[in-house]
């Protein structure tokens, strides 16, 4: 018995959000299988590795196995219009014991130290990514354990910025990511021209005291936290007056909202500290004329 197309593609629409459906649809009949694959691959999350039974992150990451799948089947590759990284999860255990220290010990994120993501974002041509960092912000509150870009193997600063710079991309959500400024954050998305939504939380930059730029590792340092969260409209072709100069031709604000923490640490004396917490809420609308 022969099922038109139209049918089956009805079919397995209806199930878009049944994983497990999508599945085995996908290993019924041939017809099934194109179908279900779009589904199943339109958007991917990639975990962090779970620790074996000695602690340490198991090299059969879902990364890993990401890439294998990638390799193995190349046709998977263009379905990936979306992709959610997680930094730190639920691998992580963020209970405190009776004298409110955390259990296990607090990881940098995975990707720090992978070497897999830097092979897989090339093979992508994704429309949105996420980079999120889902623990308690008291876990992380001096960035120490977020995703630091400084740091980063060179090869996957590469494959990010390939990504961040793509006219593929429409949207972006980084949720704990350290920088060494605005600037610098700034300047990883001055080639997306069609980039339509950014999301950014938890972004951290860390500076020296004035006059102490040339002090040891060890000196005194800030770290400052901040959040903010926009929606950019590139329907006109009028550059906005407060846009800064990356590629985006109109900045529609809605609504700006920043959380800045400021704690001060003088490492040589872990007596001596400052700590302050500043939350601004700031409305914004920008007509297409370009004022406030």
């Amino acid at each position: 018995m022969h099922v038109p197309q139209e049918l089956v593609d009805l079919i397995v629409d209806d199930l878009h959000d049944d994983t497990p459906s999508l599945k085995s649809c996908s290993l019924i009949a041939r017809t099934f299988t194109s179908p279900a694959q779009t589904l199943l691959f339109k958007k991917i999350e990639i975990l962090p590795p779970k620790p074996d039974a000695q602690g340490s992150r198991s090299r059969d990451s879902p990364c890993q196995r990401f890439h294998d799948i990638l390799t193995s089947s190349p046709h998977l590759a263009p379905l990936v219009h979306e992709l959610h990284i997680v930094l730190v999860g639920s691998e992580t255990s963020f209970d405190y014991d009776e004298n409110g220290r955390y259990l296990k010990e607090c990881r940098a994120p995975w990707i720090m130290t992978n070497r897999t993501l830097s092979l897989v974002l090339p093979l992508l041509n994704i429309k949105r990514i996420s980079l999120l960092e889902n623990s308690p912000g008291e876990w992380n509150g001096s960035g120490d354990f977020s995703m630091n870009w400084n740091n980063l193997e060179r090869d996957l600063q590469s494959a990010f910025a390939a990504v961040f710079s793509s006219p593929m991309l429409g949207s972006v959500h980084l949720r704990g990511i350290v920088v060494q400024s605005p600037a610098q954050l700034l300047s990883l998305f001055i080639e997306a021209t069609y980039l339509t939504s950014m999301s950014i939380s938890r972004k951290g930059h860390q500076i020296m005291p004035k006059g102490k730029k040339n002090q040891a590792a060890n000196a005194p340092k800030f770290d400052i936290t901040s959040t903010l969260e926009c929606s950019e409209n590139l329907e006109s072709h009028k550059k906005s007056k407060d846009c800064v100069e990356p590629q985006l031709q109109v900045l529609m604000l809605d609504e700006i909202v920043t959380e800045r923490r400021a704690r001060y640490n003088d490492r040589t004396n872990p007596v001596v500290g400052v700590h302050r917490e500043h939350a601004i809420k700031v409305p914004l609308r920008l007509d297409t004329e370009g004022d406030l």
